[in-house]
């Protein structure tokens, strides 16, 4: 009888393995327990994301409705196995502020998500992360396309709505009077 070698399954990746290894995990999510590098990006992106996290915090702390992250924010957005999930820009609702550790990953997914494409990312990569957020319950998430200057906004149990350069891009059902120019997004960018 002839044996077969059955392959080695990979060892599960947590967010404890992130948090225990910082510098080894650093540009990293965990997906389905499963490691995904994420490569860093050049200073385009960062900026539209930088201008969507500006809009968001300058409507959002003075009226305390909650906190808004960049990049460097890791959620947990389920566990064994465990997914980690770091989007470009994130907020929170206050209520759920006391919720967040000290130190480690929050334990939950924002309230809303923003993805930006980076230029060595295809579109349908960004978009498909999109899904992902909504997967795991957030009610909006905007991926943004600096290359075409467009916005899809996802809402669960909805069609995306495409906003571009001289419409306006809506906050609700998260935070339903903030509104912005998508204009705005882009003002860094070269015409």
């Amino acid at each position: 009888m002839r044996h077969v070698a059955s392959a080695k399954a990979k060892p599960r990746v947590t967010a404890a393995d992130l948090l225990r290894e910082p510098d080894r995990y650093e540009f990293c999510e965990v997906w389905d327990g499963t490691l995904k590098v994420c490569e860093p990006s050049n200073v385009w992106p960062e900026c539209v994301g930088g201008a969507a996290s500006a809009a968001l915090r300058g409507y959002v702390v003075p009226r305390r409705l909650g906190l808004v992250a960049g990049s460097q924010a890791a959620y947990v957005v389920a566990r064994d196995p465990d997914w980690v999930l770091v989007p470009d820009v994130s907020f929170v609702r206050q209520e759920q502020r006391l919720r967040i550790p000290a130190t480690g990953f929050v334990p939950f997914a924002p309230d809303l998500a923003i993805e930006v494409r980076s230029p060595s990312d295809a579109w349908g990569k960004t978009t498909a992360k999109a899904g992902v957020w909504l997967a795991f319950g957030v009610p909006l998430v905007w991926a943004i396309d600096p290359q075409q200057r467009l916005v899809l906004a996802f809402e669960r149990g909805k069609d995306p709505v495409e906003r571009r350069p001289g419409e306006w891009l809506s906050g609700a059902p998260v935070l339903p009077r903030f509104r912005m120019r998508v204009d705005a997004l882009f003002v860094d960018l070269a015409p």
